[in-house]
């Protein structure tokens, strides 16, 4: 399923979840998501994957503001 969580609070709310859990993290441009990406593996989740552009991209739409 998915789960959607502030960046802010990533931190805590991850810490109840399994290690063996695949992440795919997303935002609208790719920067908060990359963010996320980089403290879950800090964390030690080793399956985690941040959409590169975001939401926007993924809509077609030019990654850029």
């Amino acid at each position: 399923g998915a789960e959607s969580v502030p960046l802010a609070s990533l931190g805590g709310v991850a810490s109840g979840w399994s290690r063996d859990f695949t992440i795919v993290t997303v935002c609208l441009t790719g920067h908060r998501s990359g963010k996320a990406a980089s403290l879950l593996r800090r964390l030690g989740f080793r399956q985690v994957f941040s959409v590169r552009g975001g939401m926007q991209r993924l809509r077609g739409g030019s990654s850029r503001r």
